[in-house]
Order: structure tokens, then C-alpha cells, then sequence
């Protein structure tokens, strides 16, 4: 999972949800069910670092 395809789902999910965060969470969890376990583990890797950056 590169940084760009982590983005596009958060922009897609947010647009989605109409910017709800409790929808986007549902529907994130739905995108995220859809990948492979290590695209879940690289998305994962992603949301730490930026959690740490902030």
C-alpha cells in the first residue's frame, strides 16, 4: 500500500459518507475487508505513523 491509495481511500470513504465520521468508519471497514492481509497491515503501518506525526 503506498501513501497515495491510503489517501484515495480516505477521500473516497469521506466523500461517501457525506464527511460522518461514524459512516466513514463503516465504510472504511467494508474497503479495508476487501484488501489483502498485508495491504491491511501496510494501511495500518500508514494511520500509526501519521498518528505519531500529529
Amino acid at each position: 500500500m503506498t501513501k497515495e491509495l491510503f489517501w484515495k481511500i480516505m477521500s473516497e470513504t469521506s466523500i461517501a459518507s457525506g464527511k460522518n465520521a461514524a459512516i466513514q468508519q463503516g465504510l472504511l471497514e467494508q474497503r479495508l475487508n476487501e484488501l489483502a492481509p498485508d495491504e491491511i497491515i501496510e494501511y495500518d503501518a500508514i494511520f500509526q505513523e501519521l498518528v505519531n506525526e500529529a
